[in-house]
């Protein structure tokens, strides 16, 4: 994760900009999640909302489609607009995340403790 991904004093390619995003935003980061995960607050509050928790989940998916076909194929459609292509493509990671890989996940671990209980 960079800050400045051209070159400003503050990009990788400079030591202090390579010192900001190699050290220094990692513990601010971890800093932040502590806050999160030991207190009540508001934004604690907003990602752990039905929303945020599906979109988390269908989140791997998204990473395997926006490069590749489903990704080209949107890129017809949506060429002009990338708001609609990202909300497209959002739109088919949650549908295939709840449709194929929730069920997938279940069937499979059924099927894998149901063969453990077998050979004990």
């Amino acid at each position: 994760l960079s800050f400045f991904s051209t070159a400003t004093a503050w990009s990788l390619a400079t030591v202090p900009g390579y010192i900001l995003n190699t050290f220094v935003l990692p513990v601010v980061i971890c800093i932040f999640l502590l806050g999160l995960i030991s207190e009540r607050s508001w934004i604690r509050t907003v990602l752990e909302s039905a929303l945020l928790v599906a979109l988390g989940k269908a989140s791997y998916v998204f990473y395997l489609l926006h490069q590749g076909p489903v990704s080209n194929y949107l890129d017809r459609y949506f060429n002009s607009s990338q708001w609609s292509w990202f909300a497209a493509l959002v739109g088919i990671s949650v549908l295939l995340y709840m449709f194929f890989e929730h069920p997938m996940n279940w069937f499979l671990r059924r099927v894998l403790i149901k063969q453990n209980r077998q050979q004990k």
